[in-house]
């Protein structure tokens, strides 16, 4: 019979804890790069709960999402989005849903910090076909992995009342949804040529003009008592890859204006340019590029109600590009367009101008920040 040397039971044990906290150290190949979204119990840090119709405005009182064992439980009432308080652009997002036998949910993608996630920035539905009432005609844009009434996913590869995995992958205008392993949806939202229509029948952004940068969230709203339940939520964030690093931020603190009403707003509410009352007012930056290459033009605008339309030019390096300012629900209320590139073909120094051709209202616009984003 071969005898083996004992081992003092408290080298076992350390081994042991050395092995487990290793395996812990050492995530799985698939997953290298991506970060929980929600690692603790509780209540969601950087996280805030808004209203289902409209995220400027606070969910209903005692709306709550927790986490519980690890396990996000939607909000008790309905009616609401969790919303992140960091601002997505390209990434990778994965994460386990279930609903009850009324369930509905979705996941936002790129939407402002105003407006309906699914018709301001976009939706992944989440839902389960016996929320509709029978007597409801559903369209399959309506189902699950489609984009909220725009473009049709794959819904048959839902899975009633049972755990559902979503990958939704946003990279430009590109967006791809797997759904428990097959692909479901794989779409450009610049070659849509469709505008849904709003639940109160007014026109939604156009599919081509949706926000290619904004918050994501996850909406409730079950019925039935039955709440979402999502777990092993994480994200990749793929413009660091691109060259975030590159990014170029002319914030309005930094601008030189050029008029006698134009100004920069210091206060935290506002931090923007602002009284841009006279159409011969113009705002301008002096800026280095790092290096040559084509770069995004962003641009964080706001607009009060019936002052919209305002054409204003934006050049540098001898290119122009020309954007209509878009209403928002007050000046201070920002929205983040992109609108355009420009192609700098060697590092140095620039100017950029921002410039009106027309005013219809009262004012051209607040204007916060531009961001120069390497491709």
């Amino acid at each position: 019979m071969r005898t083996y040397p004992s081992i003092p039971l408290a080298a076992l044990a350390f081994s042991i804890l050395s092995a487990v906290n290793l395996s812990r150290a050492q995530p799985k190949t698939a997953e290298e790069g991506f970060r929980p979204l929600f690692p603790e119990d509780g209540i969601p840090q950087d996280w805030s709960v808004r209203d289902w119709a409209d995220v400027k405005n606070p969910g209903p009182a005692g709306a709550t999402w927790k986490v519980i064992e690890g396990v996000l439980h939607g909000s008790e009432p309905r009616g609401t989005w969790l919303v992140s308080e960091k601002n997505y652009s390209d990434f990778i997002l994965r994460f386990d849903w279930k609903l009850g036998e009324r369930g509905n949910s979705g996941c936002g993608l790129r939407f402002p910090d105003h407006g309906d996630p699914a018709f301001d920035g976009l939706e992944v539905q989440m839902v389960d076909p016996r929320y509709y009432p029978p007597e409801q005609k559903v369209t399959p844009a309506e189902l699950t992995s489609s984009l909220y009434l725009a473009v049709s996913g794959k819904p048959d590869l839902y899975k009633p009342t049972e755990w559902n995995s979503y990958e939704i992958t946003c990279k430009g205008p590109n967006v791809r949804v797997i759904l428990n392993g097959q692909e479901a949806l794989n779409v450009n939202i610049k070659e849509v040529n469709q505008t849904p229509k709003r639940h109160n029948g007014e026109d939604a952004v156009p599919m081509k003009e949706r926000p290619l940068t904004g918050h994501i969230g996850f909406q409730e709203l079950s019925r039935g008592g039955g709440h979402v339940e999502i777990r092993n939520a994480r994200i990749q964030e793929l413009a660091k890859e691109q060259g975030e690093k590159g990014t170029i931020l002319l914030h309005s603190r930094d601008a030189i204006t050029h008029g006698s009403t134009i100004r920069y707003e210091p206060q935290p509410n506002k931090n923007t340019i602002g009284y841009w009352m006279k159409q011969e007012d113009w705002v301008s930056w002096n800026f280095t590029v790092p290096a040559a290459g084509r770069y995004t033009v962003e641009v964080l605008q706001g607009c009060g109600p019936k002052s919209g339309g305002s054409v204003v030019e934006f050049s540098s390096a001898q290119q122009t590009l020309t954007m209509t300012v878009q209403e928002t629900t007050g000046f201070q209320d920002f929205l983040r367009r992109e609108i355009g590139t420009f192609e700098f073909k060697a590092p140095g120094e620039y100017t950029l101008t921002v410039k009106p051709k027309t005013k219809p209202g009262l004012a051209v616009m607040d204007l916060r920040q531009v961001r120069l984003v390497p491709l």
